[in-house]
């Protein structure tokens, strides 16, 4: 009799303490910068950037800032986040589903290697939840860092477009250069593309590919302008024109099709890029057109790729 007490009794011992809370901790690493990954998730507005149902509509989740510059509230479907800054890189999330209330914290670290964050989840929780979880994931606690994860991590996501890194072969180039006026852009580089096609075609020359252009601040009210197109081999003269042999190197290339004057966010974007990746650039972008034409004022439709070379510091 006293051996079944004593095994009811230290039944009963384990069933209360697995109801004790413990302090637990997981950690998600993010391929992001520390500084970018801490301005995603303390300014509440950037919150509208990767968060799915506030991303979505205003219908599927809102966001409130509380009068409070430390704090602020997102509402989503499956739950409501008062989100308050505790330090610098560590936040308090009060979460409320289905009237149960609990707290936990993200602390926001570098990591060693470059261009990697830890975003470590501290909360308490008793063992019988922490087996529960381990079927059934607790999707705000750890689904909001693995939705911030997931925009962060995929390029054309977190800057607006797809991104690719590429090695061009060397080649040779006939050039037209020129110093102009900004004024004149449009004008003029239409007429250099012109006296570019009549030199091949005078001299029986194969273009390989889409012509390339590319623009050099050159003062206040001037652009150094130049167009190039791959060709299959060099002529004895190039007469007013150059050859330019252009080495293989590392570059980055995004394709863009809208308004010519749109074309900006791409140079914005692939900026953003290459100072979270460390990357540098001596030499301007190069625009290639794929249909052969050039625009004709700066909201002609356009549809190009912009090309990035770049190396690493």
């Amino acid at each position: 009799m006293k051996i079944w007490l004593s095994i009811v009794l230290l039944l009963l011992a384990l069933l209360i303490l697995g109801f004790l809370p413990q302090k637990k901790t997981k950690n998600i690493i993010i391929n992001a910068e520390y500084f970018s990954v801490y301005r995603y998730l303390t300014v509440p507005e950037n919150w509208c950037l990767w968060q799915p149902e506030l991303k979505a509509s205003a219908t599927r989740g809102t966001l409130k800032n509380t009068g409070d510059p430390l704090s602020f509230t997102i509402r989503i479907p499956e739950a409501t986040l008062v989100i308050k800054k505790v330090w610098l890189n560590n936040l308090q999330v009060t979460e409320t589903r289905d009237g149960k209330v609990s707290v936990f914290n993200y602390i926001i670290a570098p990591e060693l290697k470059t261009n990697y964050t830890t975003i470590i989840i501290v909360y308490q929780q008793n063992t019988w939840a922490a087996l529960y979880h381990i079927f059934f994931p607790d999707s705000v606690r750890e689904g909001l860092i693995a939705q911030l994860k997931k925009h962060m991590e995929n390029v054309n996501s977190f800057y607006g477009f797809d991104i690719q890194k590429k090695i061009t072969s060397p080649d040779n180039f006939i050039v037209n250069k020129k110093k102009i006026s900004k004024k004149e852009i449009y004008r003029c580089s239409n007429f250099m593309l012109r006296q570019l096609n009549n030199f091949v075609s005078v001299n029986k020359l194969v273009s390989i590919s889409p012509f390339l252009l590319q623009y050099y601040d050159a003062g206040r009210d001037s652009v150094q302008l130049l167009i190039g197109l791959q060709v299959n081999k060099k002529t004895a003269k190039a007469g007013k024109l150059e050859y330019m042999n252009m080495h293989g190197s590392k570059v980055l290339t995004v394709n863009f099709n809208g308004r010519y004057l749109d074309r900006i966010k791409v140079y914005r974007a692939v900026q953003r890029y290459m100072t979270d990746n460390f990357f540098k650039t001596t030499i301007s972008p190069f625009e290639e057109f794929s249909n052969g034409k050039l625009p004709a004022s700066d909201t002609s439709i356009v549809n190009m790729q912009v090309i990035f070379p770049y190396f690493k510091n």
